[in-house]
Order: structure tokens, then sequence, then C-alpha cells
């Protein structure tokens, strides 16, 4: 039997737990499964460790904050004298949780892009809106129209407001968001139940950064440094982005733990060529 470890790092840029797998004497992994289990909801974690080795160390980045969390592991290795395969390993790892001391925003795919939320750099959250995707028909000789309803509202649609007070803040913040990637708002749990909104993966649109009028004056004093800038960020809600940004590995098992139910992929990928090339059509992603 496989053995696991789980460690919580609130203080890493990002915070993560690491999990760690160690195959039973004289063997390798040959496939691993980790499965986030948080909130009663099941999540297949992004970054899933490297097999063909008696130790597999696994990083995630996107749980949620101040919520106990720990992870469902399904493993397979065999001899490395023999090559015959052992017993698949069903694991359950401790409970842990991570609480930093500020939210973050995560970038999926690179963590190391990430950014702090420290206490002051969100300055503004606009108000919340969900768009209707209902199609209305007008009917020839009636004076009431027929509406065509094709799923849910769209997701949560809002705009951030967030501050920089230098360069290389400035840069930090460019960096994270120049792949267009969704990145996930990671609130602290305290401030998602003080907003009422959870942490949630956003396509951030069209930014514009505002900067004050002192930057043109040579004379500029600490009172009003001239590296200060404001941001507007354009946010609407999406689906997690698909495990593929990440890793090479996908099964189906991936794709119904990314995706909800078949609607879902339906909406996601536009035809089974995308699911098997794991590409998100722009609009979704």
């Amino acid at each position: 039997m496989a053995d696991v470890n789980v460690v919580a790092d609130s203080t890493a840029q990002p915070p993560y737990v690491e999990i760690v797998l160690t195959a039973v004497a004289g063997s390798v992994f040959t496939d691993i499964t980790i499965v986030r289990v948080q909130d009663g909801v099941q999540t297949l974690i992004r970054n899933q460790p490297t097999t063909g080795t008696s130790t597999a160390i696994a990083y995630d980045y996107e749980m949620k904050y101040g919520v106990p969390v720990h992870y469902a592991i399904t493993s397979s290795s065999k001899s490395i004298s023999s090559g015959t395969p052992d017993a698949d390993s069903q694991l359950t790892s401790e409970t842990v949780t991570v609480t930093p001391q500020y939210g973050w925003l995560v970038h999926p795919a690179n963590p190391a892009k990430s950014m702090q939320l420290p206490r002051g750099r969100i300055i503004g959250f606009t108000d919340i809106g969900r768009a209707a995707n209902a199609t209305r028909h007008d009917v020839m000789g009636a004076s009431l129209p027929v509406y065509t309803i094709n799923g849910s509202r769209h997701g949560l649609e809002f705009t951030l407001e967030l501050k920089t007070r230098s360069f290389d803040e400035e840069g930090m913040l460019w960096a994270l968001l120049n792949d267009q990637i969704p990145i996930l708002i990671d609130w602290l749990d305290a401030d998602a139940q003080r907003l009422n909104v959870a942490p949630m993966f956003v396509q951030v649109g069209d930014v514009t950064q505002a900067r004050f009028v002192q930057q043109v004056y040579a004379d500029s004093d600490e009172s009003y440094p001239d590296h200060w800038r404001t941001w507007q960020l354009p946010c609407v809600q999406v689906q997690s982005p698909a495990i593929s940004q990440q890793t090479a590995v996908w099964t189906y098992l991936g794709l119904l733990n990314e995706q909800s139910s078949y609607l879902n992929v339906q909406a996601a990928y536009s035809t089974y060529a995308d699911v098997q090339a794991h590409s998100l059509e722009v609009s979704n992603v």
C-alpha cells in the first residue's frame, strides 16, 4: 500500500498544499489521480505528479483559504525488478487548512505569476450582474412574445478595482494578466462570507490603468508618488481552465471533474475534436 503525506504552507507565494506520495518498497508509480475534497466538492487538482518514480510530489494552489481540505488519491504502481503490477491503492490524506494573511489572484497555469491582495490593494468592487441568455421571439399576430431558454443565466459580472504602489507591482499585475488565461480570485474565507461571493475563476476583459497627474512633474514627492496606479479589471465568472493548460494528463475522468454535466461540456467545447485536443473555445475560456 502506498503512503500519502500532506503539508499546508500558508506563507508561500502563493500558498499551497504539498502532497507527497511514496510507493511500496521496490516499486514505482505508473498512474496517479489526486482529487481535492473541500466543502463537499470533489475537484481533480491541476498539478498532477510525474510517475515513474517511487516518490511523487504534487502541489495544489487552488484550494479555498480557511476551509479544511483533504485529498482522495488513486494510484497504480509496478515492481522495479519484475515489472509486475501492484494492487491499486485508494488513499485518503489527512485534513489540512491553508490560512494565509491575505487573499490572492492565482494564475492556474503558472502559480509564480500569482499576486497577493493585501489590505488596501482592492479599492473598489462594482455592482454584480448576471446576464440573461434567453432569446425573445415575437410571434406574428400575438401580443405576447415567446422566449427560448437554453440554460441558466451567465456567471457573475463585475469590475474589480485595484491599486498598485510601485513599478514592481505594476509589472507583476501585467505579468499575471498578459496571457489572458482565466485567473482565480481566492478570497479569504472570512472575506468571501462577508462579501457573499465565493472564490471563483474570472476572465478579465479590457484593462484600464489610471495614473496620477503628479507623474508629469519633476518635483513629485512621496505624498503623491508618480508610480501609483489604479486599475479597472472587468471580470466575468467562467469555468475553471481545462486541466491541459498545466498538465498533459487528460482523461474523461478529468473532463467530468472539470465539467459537472454534459450540458457544461457542450457549452465549453464546440466539437469532440476540441474535447480530444482539450482546447477551450475562446468565448468560453
